[in-house]
């Protein structure tokens, strides 16, 4: 049976209780709000949205988040020649191309997704040779390369240097 009538009844702790939330309340909210003054929130409001495929913040779209103004670019260009492991993380973490310098060696997920939304960036290789470098190291003596034209993955020997641990890196930033 439910009850028809009843009093909602104020005791002095239901009282302080109330009162002492509302105190921690309105002192949250002056944090927060002084927290906001001081981080500096970038305001993307005036980016604009891009699609796959486009050449953007430096590079070539191969990934956009479901706002359209972030993501991922890879340089338009591999870096030049065929580079040892070394070579080429040292060679992208210094690259300035589109005048941007936070580019980096992709990981196997980014060299995927570049295979997938975004091959005609990578042409075919007079010399055969269509693996790229990932900063995914298998262990102290192999890291993960990705046949960018194929979708294959297969790790590869980065110790010693020689002419047999080379193959081609192209950097990648995010935006």
């Amino acid at each position: 049976m439910i009850k028809k009538n009843f009093k909602i009844g104020f005791t002095p702790f239901t009282i302080g209780v109330l009162f002492f939330g509302i105190l921690i309340l309105g002192s949250c909210s002056q944090v927060i709000q002084e927290a906001q003054t001081k981080i500096k929130i970038p305001d993307d409001s005036n980016m604009k949205m891009v699609s796959l495929g486009e050449k953007a913040h430096g590079g070539i779209v191969f990934f956009v988040d479901r706002s359209g103004k972030h993501g991922l670019v890879c340089q338009e260009d591999d870096l030049k020649g065929l580079l040892t492991f070394e070579q080429a993380k040292k060679a992208c973490g210094t690259s300035t191309m589109g005048q941007k310098s936070d580019w980096r060696l992709p990981s196997m997920d980014e060299l995927g997704l570049i295979h997938n939304n975004v091959i005609r960036a990578f042409k075919d290789h007079a010399d055969g040779v269509e693996w790229y470098w990932s900063s995914n190291e298998v262990d102290n003596l192999n890291v993960m390369t990705y046949d960018i034209l194929h979708g294959k993955k297969e790790p590869h020997s980065h110790y010693g240097g020689g002419d047999n641990q080379k193959s081609h890196a192209r950097a990648v930033r995010k935006f």
